[in-house]
């Protein structure tokens, strides 16, 4: 995996907050905020996850196409969107 910095402006306060809730568990900093950063992006995926779902479900019901093709359809979406 290739690094590269990332700078963003935050509020002193809101840094200072960040760092003491580092220190409480024992990380670096970076360390906290790249967990942090990357526990959203699960969540946010799975919610992603869930709604498509709901959407297919919804789908089959209005008689549009049935939850196997619809998850198919939705995971090649999906894979020619992430290329």
């Amino acid at each position: 995996m290739s690094i590269s910095k990332m700078t963003i402006d935050i509020p002193s306060d809101f840094k200072n907050q960040v760092k003491a809730n580092a220190a409480i568990v024992g990380k670096k900093m970076k360390d906290y905020v790249l967990e942090a950063l990357e526990e959203k992006m699960q969540r946010e995926a799975k919610l992603e996850d869930q709604y498509l779902g709901e959407l297919a479900l919804k789908a089959e019901k209005e008689g549009y196409i049935g939850v196997e093709e619809s998850e198919k359809l939705l995971q090649e979406i999906t894979r020619q969107d992430n290329h």
